[in-house]
Order: structure tokens, then sequence, then C-alpha cells
């Protein structure tokens, strides 16, 4: 890759002409280094208004050439910008010095805040990457630089104590992580800082959501998303919805949810936000798919879709295909959902980590499943519960588990399939996860029956039947083979 800090070249490898740069120097006619920095500056706003972002790596490496030649402290703002461009197109190796010569640059230069905001983005690289110790490191030091650069960066300081608390999560150590978030917003409530305590509200809330406890997940949730409404921050306030909508989905709310998707949908839409409006509908998605509108669900996942590509946003483009390909094994259209999880790994190994892989698994083995290749099935299916489960996702390790005992089932495997489910069942239970708790139920009830109880198996029928049937599932059944036959 050419450097464009010591020959003048712009070139960051991929950029718009077969790789190679745009432009060959920084340079302009008749203008200074500072007036030529400004104009690349302005460039690279306007690249990434339109969603350029690639153009806007390009345009703001020529602009921290030019005001590296010119002394001006504006290089510091360029590299980190730069930097978070390229951890958004998932060029993280790339992303890494950019930012660190920013913070020491702004560390030289006295600004502490510029200096803090590397930090963060230093600290979210390294989580995503999984490099939880350094993450730490860089969180911790950015949290310190907020706490002293003043009232204004409290909600920057919140912010941190999310991503803090994502990665102790990340880490086994969920209960720590939600004290972290529990103090700062002790400390906003004796300051009364209104914002920035509904900021806390809403991560304490998505903490809960991890932990798998969402009656306090929306506790919290709603109380941020009324403060935001009383103080007119009404984007904020969407994205409350749009977090009560995800958690309303895990507790069965269905169409509760799909209001609360709406709201927020409507004020992303309004306000042209269109990354959120994305996000906005691969939730609503879930929720649709989860609902049994599967052939619904593939139209929103196609639109958030459309945008993640337009936007390059690699990790959320394979997500959408694989809840695309989920929806699909649920319409028994297998062979497409195959294609559009092996298209997801491929992204995934290089813009994921290992959760991420591990629902390709689970994916790939109730595709599997359903086209009676039991064996394969359950192999891959296998993978994703511990790995789940390691990385915090513990509603869907115990999901992912109840699929594992589905192909246990189809292998005429009770004995085996019948603990399964219990621990499951047990896990999803202390969630408030009642529809999932009745999935598991169903299941439990055949295995019972294939053990010779069908006075029990009777009993847990319907009961989860009628648990399904209040929420629209009445035709509900587990993921099975499409055939009936299982190799």
């Amino acid at each position: 890759m050419a450097n464009a800090e010591t020959n003048g070249a712009g070139a960051l490898g991929n950029g718009s002409q077969g790789g190679q740069a745009r432009y060959e120097s920084w340079a302009l006619p008749g203008k200074s280094a500072g007036s030529a920095g400004e104009y690349w500056w302005r460039e690279a706003e306007r690249d990434i208004q339109a969603g350029r972002h690639e153009e806007a790596a390009e345009s703001l490496s020529l602009a921290a050439s030019a005001f590296r030649a010119a002394g001006d402290v504006r290089v510091a703002h360029c590299k980190s910008m730069l930097g978070d461009i390229l951890i958004d197109l998932g060029r993280y190796d790339e992303a890494q010095p950019h930012l660190r010569e920013a913070a020491r640059l702004f560390e030289a230069a006295g600004l502490d805040d510029g200096a803090a905001d590397c930090e963060f983005s230093l600290g979210h690289l390294s989580a995503i990457t999984e490099d939880y110790t350094a993450a730490v490191e860089h969180l911790g030091r950015a949290w310190a630089k907020y706490e002293t650069a003043g009232p204004e960066h409290r909600a920057m300081a919140a912010a941190v104590a999310s991503q803090m608390a994502a990665v102790l999560d990340a880490q086994g150590d969920s209960e720590q992580s939600l004290e972290i978030l529990q103090a700062v917003r002790g400390a906003y409530s004796i300051s009364g800082e209104e914002r920035d305590l509904a900021y806390t509200d809403m991560e304490i809330g998505d903490a809960l959501r991890r932990l798998g406890r969402y009656e306090g997940a929306l506790v919290s949730l709603r109380s941020a998303r009324q403060t935001f409404a009383d103080l007119g921050h009404e984007v904020d306030a969407a994205n409350c919805d749009d977090y009560i909508g995800v958690v309303l989905n895990a507790l069965g709310r269905f169409d509760e949810a799909l209001q609360s998707h709406r709201r927020a949908r409507a004020v992303y839409e309004r306000e042209d936000l269109k990354i959120e409006a994305a996000v906005c509908f691969v939730n609503t998605g879930n929720t649709l798919s989860n609902s049994g509108s599967h052939a619904e669900a593939l139209e929103y996942y196609s639109r958030a879709r459309e945008t993640f590509v337009r936007h390059e946003r690699i990790r959320d483009v394979a997500g959408c295909d694989l809840n695309s390909a989920l929806a699909l094994i649920a319409l028994n259209r297998t062979k497409e959902a195959l294609g559009l999880s092996r298209q997801a790994r491929l992204s995934l190994r290089d813009h994921g980590g290992p959760a991420d892989i591990a629902y390709c698994d689970w994916c790939d083995g109730k595709a599997h499943l359903v086209e009676g290749k039991c064996r394969v099935g359950l192999e891959l299916m296998r993978k994703a519960p511990p790995v789940l489960e390691s990385s915090g996702e513990r509603v869907h390790a115990a999901n992912a588990e109840r699929d594992v005992a589905s192909a246990l089932l189809a292998l005429r495997q009770p004995e085996e399939a019948l603990p399964l489910i219990e621990g499951a069942r047990e896990r999803l239970e202390a969630a408030g996860c009642a529809v999932d708790v009745a999935k598991c139920d169903l299941l439990a009830a055949e295995a019972l029956h294939s053990l010779g109880y069908e006075a029990e198996a009777s009993e847990r029928q319907q009961a989860a039947k009628r648990v399904l049937a209040r929420s629209g599932l009445e035709g509900w059944t587990p993921v099975q083979p499409a055939g009936g036959g299982c190799t």
C-alpha cells in the first residue's frame, strides 16, 4: 500500500479505479497545504453523506497529508475519522495504526477529548476482533479521559461504559458489566443530567437483554424512552422503541414488538437515517419470522440488505443473508438457504467472530435436518450452543440446544434429547421467554411420548399449545425432516 504521508499519493489500496488511488497527490494548483487539506476534508464529508465510504477514506488520507504538510493539528482529526471509516469497512488492520497515531497527536496537542475518542474506537475495534484484554485497556483509558474532560462528555463516558459492559459480557462476566452501568447511572442521578441518565438507562436495558432479564430490560428502556420524549429527543426515543421491540419479540409479544418497530421506523425515515432504518428493518424481519410470517420477513431483510450494500457494511450484509436463510428454511427452501448461508460464512470469516460462525453452523444444521440429512445437521448444530453461551448469547444458545434436541428426536434418540430440552427450557423460563418455553414443552412432549410417558406428554403438549395459540403460533412445529425420512 502506498504511503500518502511520505510520497503525497492518496493510495489506500482499493480505490475506485482498478484498485488504484484516484489522485496522485493531495496538492492542488494555487492552493496552500492548509487550503488543500480543507478541500479534501469537505470532499470526505460529502462522500460520507452520500455513503461513499471507500472514497471518503481516500479523501481523508489526502486531507491528512495536506494538513501534515501545513503543520495543522487537524491531521489528527483526519486520522481519527479515517480509522473509524476503515472499521466500518471491515479493514481492521488498516484502521488501527491511523487511530493510534491520531491518539498520539491529540495527546501532544493537549486535546484529551480527541484522544479519548481514539481510545474508544480502538477499544471498539479490539472488541470486534475479540482481543478483549486490549479492549479493556483502551476503554479504560477512554473512560478516564472522558470523566476528566468535563460534564459535556458524560454521554460519551456512558457509551464507553456500554462498550466495556459488552466486552465483560463477552468474557462471561455479565454481572460485572451490569454493575458498571448501574454505577454510572448512580452518578448521573446525583448530577441531575437527565439525557445522560436516559442514555445509561438505555444501555442498562441492553445489558439486561443480553443477560436474558427481559422484564427488567423493558423497565429500563421504557424509562429511557420517556425521558428522551420529554426532552424532545425524538431519534433517541426511536432508538429505545426499536430496542423495546427486540425485547418484546424475545418475550413472544409480537404485535407489541411490531408497533414499537413501526414507531421507530417512522422517525428514522422522516429524519432520513438510512442505517438506523435498515437495522430496524432487520429487527422487524426477525419479529415477523418468529411470529410465523417468514415470507414477509424476507422482504424486510431484502430492504435492509440493499442499504447495507450501498453503505459497504459487510458484516451487516452477511447478517441479512443469514436471517434470510433461516426464514427460507422455515419455508422449506433449503437449497436457497444453504447458498445464502455459505455466502454469509465467507464474509463472516473475515468480518465476524466465533459467534457469527456459530450462527452459520446452526443455520446450516437446520437446513440439513429439514432435508433429512439428520446426522450432518446434528453435528453442525452441536457446535453452536457452547460458542453462543460463551459469547453471552444465552437465549440463542438455549434455542440452538433445543434444535439439537430436534435432530436427536428425528434420529430416534429421545433419551438423549430430553435432558437437552429440559436444560434449554430452564434457561428460557428464567429469561421470561414464554413462547420459547412452550416450544420446548412441545418438543419434550414428543420425547416423553417416545419414552412411554403418555400422560405427562399429553399434559405438556396441551399446555404448550395454549401458550403458542395466544401468540398466534397455533401451527408451530419443531424443525424436522420435511419428508419424514432421516439419514
